[in-house]
């Protein structure tokens, strides 16, 4: 949470851009995710310019495959 200008607390929400557009005075890639305030979140969500971003999922790391180890026998 953070403090706005005299109105109070406001709170971020997290957007995915579906077009390129401008926010909060910076420029704001389709298909990237940005933290923005609500009310600038809310807007372009009610515009079309964005989504609400999806959860993010934490994948699982594979576990190491083993290796067969074959010893040679050297001497013929």
């Amino acid at each position: 949470m953070r403090w706005g200008q005299a109105t109070g607390p406001f709170f971020l929400m997290r957007v995915l851009i579906v077009r390129t557009c401008c926010a909060q005075q910076q420029h704001l890639e389709e298909g990237k995710v940005y933290d923005l305030d609500s009310s600038a979140a809310s807007a372009l969500l009610r515009i079309g310019r964005a989504v609400e971003a999806p959860a993010e999922t934490v994948k699982p790391k594979p576990a190491p495959r083993k290796t067969k180890t074959t010893v040679k026998d050297g001497a013929n």
